[in-house]
C-alpha cells in the first residue's frame, strides 16, 4: 500500500512496521519506516493511542485524522479512517453496517462460487468489500487492478523487491484461500 501512497494512486496507508519489513535495519523498525518515508519525499505519523503508522503523501491529508484518544471507536471515528484511506463510501457504509459478518474468501472457493485465483485478486483490496457475489466480483476486478499496478510499478521504478513482494503476498493469499485437500 505504501507503494501505491508513493505512485499517487492512494491517498494514504496504514503501516505496522517490524523486523519483518526491515529485516537489516540498524536501529527499530520504526525508524527504518520513517527513514524510508523521508527518503521517499512522504511523511509517515504515528500518533501514541494507534499501533500502526499513517503514511500519506502531505501532512495535510492527515489533518482528517479522528482527534479521540479514546479506546472504542464509533462509527463516525472508523469513517473518518475510511476517508483517509480513500475507500469508497460504498465500502465504508457496508463496513459500519456489517457489524462482523462476514463469508470468509475460503468458504466462497469451496462452494464453488469463485476460484481461488480469483479470490487471490479480491485478497489485495484491503477495505470490507459488500459479502455479497456481486461484491466479490467487484473486489475481484479492483484487486485485479491493484496488483497489475503495483506488478507495474515496480518495472517501472525498477524495483524488483516490490514485484517479489506482490509474488510472495500472492502465494500467501492462495495459501489462505485454497481449500484443503482431503487425505484419503
Amino acid at each position: 500500500m505504501v507503494a501505491l501512497v508513493l505512485s499517487g494512486d492512494k491517498p494514504a496507508a496504514s503501516i505496522d512496521p517490524s523486523t519483518d519489513h526491515f529485516p537489516d535495519h540498524r536501529w527499530t523498525p520504526h525508524t527504518g519506516l520513517k527513514e524510508l518515508c523521508d527518503t521517499m519525499n512522504i511523511v509517515a505519523y504515528k500518533r501514541r493511542d494507534l499501533g500502526w503508522w499513517f503514511v500519506a503523501p502531505v501532512y495535510g491529508r492527515l489533518d482528517l485524522l479522528p482527534s479521540s484518544n479514546r479506546t472504542e471507536r464509533s462509527d463516525e471515528w472508523m469513517r473518518r479512517l475510511g476517508v483517509i484511506f480513500g475507500y469508497p463510501s460504498s465500502a465504508i457504509d457496508y463496513f459500519l453496517g456489517a457489524k462482523g459478518e462476514w463469508t470468509e474468501p475460503r468458504e466462497r472457493v469451496a462452494n464453488g462460487q469463485f476460484s481461488s485465483d480469483e479470490m487471490v485478486d479480491a485478497g489485495f483490496v484491503v477495505y470490507r468489500h459488500d459479502d455479497s457475489v456481486e461484491g466479490y466480483e467487484r473486489a475481484i476486478e479492483t484487486g485485479r487492478r491493484i496488483r497489475d499496478r503495483l506488478e507495474g510499478l515496480a518495472e517501472e521504478w525498477d524495483v524488483p523487491e516490490l514485484a517479489t513482494v506482490v509474488s510472495e503476498h500472492q502465494q500467501q493469499l492462495l495459501d489462505e484461500v485454497t481449500p484443503e485437500k482431503t487425505v484419503q
